[in-house]
């Protein structure tokens, strides 16, 4: 067996280039979860429930709008685009509104997401680590609501039969698909785990 010393250096190029992958894809969920809000509330609902003008995103991102009431707009029999404000955690869990609430649940997330950043970074499987910068990245998100707004902005609405699945939007997404790949990956495809 013949000792290549580009070996380490090739190595150490794929984990510095894997790094680089997962913080863009923190950057893009962070980025595409904010998008998807402002559309929702300023493209969508401000002009058809509010009656207010618009704002353009980057007026929107740097200022503290004021947060729209409850709204619906239908699209297909079982989704909805609504408008709703979570001050809890994802999918409506602990939703009770007050200050103190909002900042506990901001420091929580950091927490959290700085573990998985953590993580994330001594990461040597890919997948987990593009699954924790999707949670990471959602985190996030979420974050920038809670402290704008004090709340967390969601919009998707799926239901079926009169029941509705909590209202959720990117960020949540992100995060459960991938906390999931996290899951999987580990139970069943980390070759690591079986020695």
């Amino acid at each position: 067996m013949t000792d290549d010393p580009a070996m380490p250096a090739t190595k150490a190029a794929r984990t510095k280039g894997r790094m680089a992958f997962n913080l863009i894809l923190i950057a893009l969920v962070i980025i595409s979860d904010q998008i998807s809000k402002w559309m929702v509330t300023e493209l969508v609902m401000r002009p058809h429930h509010d009656k207010g003008a618009s704002l353009d995103f980057m007026t929107w991102i740097t200022t503290m709008p004021d947060k729209m009431a409850y709204a619906e707009f239908p699209i297909l029999p079982f989704y909805n685009i609504v408008m709703v404000w979570n001050y809890g955690v994802s999918f409506g869990m602990f939703n009770q509104q007050s200050t103190e609430n909002a900042f506990l649940l901001v420091g929580v997330a950091l927490a959290i997401s700085l573990f998985l950043l953590i993580w994330m970074f001594g990461e040597a499987n890919k997948y987990i680590g593009m699954g924790l910068a999707l949670a990471v990245g959602g985190a996030f998100g979420n974050v920038i609501d809670r402290m704008r707004f004090g709340a967390v902005a969601d919009f998707l609405d799926i239901h079926a039969f009169g029941y509705h699945w909590p209202a959720f939007n990117v960020a949540d997404s992100c995060i459960v698909v991938g906390i999931g790949i996290v899951i999987i990956n580990s139970l069943f495809f980390d070759k690591k785990a079986d020695k």
